[in-house]
């Protein structure tokens, strides 16, 4: 009977030593933030907003998706004296994915005219949601794009042209993927050349002409697209300053000058004993601008050098050399 007495006495203190008092911590909700970085443009008829959000809620979570977002606003229209300024849905969209700089890319359509809109950007997250600040964005009626004529490639790179109804301040130069331009240039040009290419990869072109560059930025639709696949068909440039020494042992040291070209492969040598046909004299291409080679008895060699590029293609040929 006693120990049963101890027993229960053990337990009590036991549970009155675990009964101590702990401060409760209660973690903040997930609360959607606001973009922490709009960047606003048009194309065409084509509202485009850049939106960038922070990287965590306010609890710490990650914060890498929204259930949806939606614009709720008004436009504001240039000579209408019915303009609506309630507030209503524009657009929305659900299951929103950032990407791995956090940013997302909201499009909409504007109306066929010139105005303004006036709007918030709502982050909706499971049943909590958060307005931006007030947005106030002037756009026009949407210009006709620039007409993209045929490319067409040079030693320089590809060339494109282009020609517009609508003389443009600016135009800019979309090339594979038309959701960030390539090149913006000025408007006096209607050419550009692309010198940054990759022969027998297929590229993709488009241009748009640009009324406004300064924030937000306000340019046409793309034009229509071009294709090409650059070939490599310029030969390398030509050899020159050919020199030869004889040597001991019926052998002659050729040298000449180095051909820069960016993609030279290296160089071929014809012989012509007498005055037989020219025949070439390597199997696969020099490296070196050098060769030492076998000099025949009691006859004139005479040669001639071409450089050669990876493509195949042979340059013009350099002076022939009588080797005496």
């Amino acid at each position: 009977m006693i120990y049963k007495k101890y027993f229960f006495i053990i337990i009590f203190l036991f549970f009155a030593s675990c009964g101590q008092r702990a401060d409760l911590i209660i973690k903040p909700l997930p609360i959607p933030l606001p973009p922490s970085e709009i960047k606003i443009s048009q194309r065409g008829d084509n509202l485009i907003l850049k939106l960038k959000y922070p990287e965590k809620f306010k609890n710490g979570d990650p914060y890498n998706k929204l259930d949806k977002i939606e614009i709720q606003g008004y436009y504001q229209y240039v000579n209408d004296k019915d303009n609506n300024i309630n507030f209503s849905s524009l657009y929305s969209k659900e299951n929103i994915v950032f990407d791995n700089n956090n940013e997302t890319i909201v499009k909409f359509k504007l109306p066929d005219k010139t105005g303004k809109i006036i709007f918030y950007i709502v982050s909706n997250y499971k049943k909590y949601y958060k307005k931006s600040e007030l947005q106030q964005v002037d756009f026009i009626k949407p210009l006709k794009p620039p007409f993209l004529k045929k490319p067409e490639i040079s030693e320089e790179g590809i060339i494109l042209s282009w020609k517009s109804d609508t003389g443009f301040p600016y135009y800019a130069i979309y090339k594979n993927d038309f959701k960030k331009n390539y090149k913006i240039i000025d408007g006096l040009n209607d050419s550009f050349i692309d010198s940054n290419i990759e022969y027998n990869n297929k590229v993709k072109y488009s241009v748009t002409g640009i009324s406004k560059q300064s924030p937000p930025l306000i340019e046409t639709a793309l034009s229509n697209i071009r294709e090409i696949i650059p070939k490599d068909i310029f030969p390398p440039p030509k050899v020159t300053n050919i020199k030869y020494l004889y040597l001991q042992k019926n052998k002659i040291l050729i040298n000449w000058d180095k051909v820069s070209a960016k993609d030279l492969k290296g160089y071929n040598l014809y012989y012509r004993l007498g005055k037989n046909k020219f025949r070439k004299y390597n199997k696969e291409p020099i490296p070196e601008n050098t060769i030492t080679i076998n000099s025949p008895k009691r006859k004139i060699i005479s040669i001639y050098i071409c450089s050669i590029d990876v493509a195949g293609n042979e340059s013009e040929k350099s002076e022939i050399i009588e080797l005496k």
